[in-house]
């Protein structure tokens, strides 16, 4: 990755891409003038062909899908969840550490399996239960989709290649639409919801269920667009359930692997840690909540850094310029721009020492800090799952080191955890080696 602070970099003929303060305003801000999304580079991102939060480009369509699904976001409807939540990644450390104590065990792969346990029990009503052993080709089917998707959309007649990549790709995103679409039509069938005759029309309710009550998937089904009283259609639910599981799965998982790493490689850190997780939860019999586990100081201060310094995205996506001031030049119209949110939160003049990993830095942190480190981008285009993101995590970090000390292994050193970039930043040998100790509560 090539830093550089201050001036854009050209990435091309037509492309910068900045490392600024104020580029995050001028291009990813509320604006009367604003650098809107590419089609050429976006709206290959669909399963079914309809538009979704990540894909469209229209903001009249993105201001309405974004409006139906803000709540199921948001802390208050995510509320309900957390027992769901809190059940898997219980299974999680029963099966990854609880009979691995004082034995090398690789928990990158587990850790990537509760997370999509966890978004495809809320986007369905039902995990793909890979912790269990179940749906085992579940991680590779949502691995293509940042590749096969975009590529069929754009070359379709990629789809009748017979490159074993693009028809294994092409094979498990079937899969995927196969169990999407059985699960979303179980649940609307269950719950008393129906559609229209028309395949795009909108999911009318019937009857209120509670059988599926605290999914995002009930939520999404229920949801009103105050603005034009519409609804999800099945497709609809269908196309976000696995924008859902790409978007949700790979980046929480990368971004809990790199936080066990750099906590389980300085004693220092780790030992502020554990001690400020287990005075607040005492009782190993009871697992962590929400509401407290997100008030620790230095636990928010630990994934911060997390975020800052091995975020699972490197930039936040490129915008069309609509010809206007970024960053105090004039970047003509159709110049495609973009902010590297990598760049930004290695700033030397906002973050000393930027190359550290330093929790104690955001006890305090400046303005300019937020500002360049934004993990989960900014504007109105910003992460809709934040509020998921941190539950999760939160909630695993807790429980982990409510009950153990998880120490990497010595062969986890700098260079075996240098991020790859697949789509998502991850460890580069996908392997994540430790070895877990029962807590020590005399501590």
């Amino acid at each position: 990755m090539l830093l550089r602070y201050g001036s854009p970099v050209r990435a091309g003929t037509n492309h910068l891409i900045f490392s600024d303060l104020q580029s995050w305003t001028d291009i990813y801000g509320p604006s009367s003038n604003p650098c809107l999304k590419d089609p050429t580079v976006y709206e290959g991102f669909s399963v079914l062909g309809n538009p979704n939060l990540l894909s469209t480009t229209d903001r009249v369509i993105h201001g309405r899908l974004r409006r139906l699904l803000s709540h199921s976001f948001s802390l208050r409807g995510l509320a309900d969840s957390e027992p769901l939540i809190a059940e898997k990644v219980q299974q999680y450390v029963d099966r990854t550490v609880a009979g691995n104590r004082g034995k090398e065990v690789d928990m990158l792969s587990r850790t990537y399996e509760l997370y999509l346990d966890i978004v495809s029990w809320l986007s369905f009503g039902r995990s793909f239960d890979c912790l269990k052993g179940q749906n085992l080709t579940a991680r590779r089917d949502i691995s293509h989709y940042f590749s096969v998707v975009p590529l069929v959309a754009f070359v379709p007649i990629a789809r009748y290649v017979p490159l074993r990549g693009i028809q294994e790709g092409l094979a498990g995103l079937n899969r995927l639409i196969e169990f999407a679409s059985v699960n979303v039509d179980a649940f609307l069938e269950k719950s008393n919801y129906r559609s229209s005759s028309s395949s795009s029309g909108n999911i009318v309710d019937k009857t209120d269920s509670s059988s599926q009550e605290g999914t995002l998937l009930n939520n999404l089904a229920k949801a009103v667009d105050p603005d034009t009283g519409s609804k999800l259609t099945r497709e609809d639910l269908i196309e976000h359930s696995i924008l859902f599981l790409a978007a949700g799965s790979g980046t929480t998982s990368a971004t809990l692997t790199f936080l066990l790493w750099e906590c389980g490689r300085n004693e220092k850190i780790r030992g502020q840690l554990v001690q400020e997780i287990r005075e607040a939860f005492p009782d190993p019999e009871v697992m962590p909540n929400y509401e407290r586990a997100s008030q620790l100081v230095y636990l928010k201060c630990a994934i911060s850094e997390t975020l800052r310094l091995w975020g699972p995205l490197n930039a936040s996506g490129p915008r069309l310029s609509p010809g206007k001031m970024i960053s105090g030049r004039f970047v003509p119209k159709g110049v495609l721009v973009e902010t590297c949110t990598y760049t930004t939160a290695r700033d030397p003049g906002v973050f000393p020492n930027p190359l550290t990993f330093d929790p104690s830095r955001w006890e305090s942190p400046t303005p300019e800090m937020k500002k360049m480190s934004r993990p989960f981008s900014y504007g109105p285009r910003n992460c809709i799952g934040q509020h998921l993101a941190e539950m999760a995590l939160t909630l695993t970090v807790c429980r982990l080191y409510q009950l153990y000390d998880v120490i990497p292994t010595p062969a986890m050193d700098t260079d075996f955890m240098r991020q790859e970039d697949n789509g998502v930043l991850e460890p580069k040998n996908k392997t994540f080696y430790v070895t877990p100790y029962e807590a020590d509560r005399k501590r």
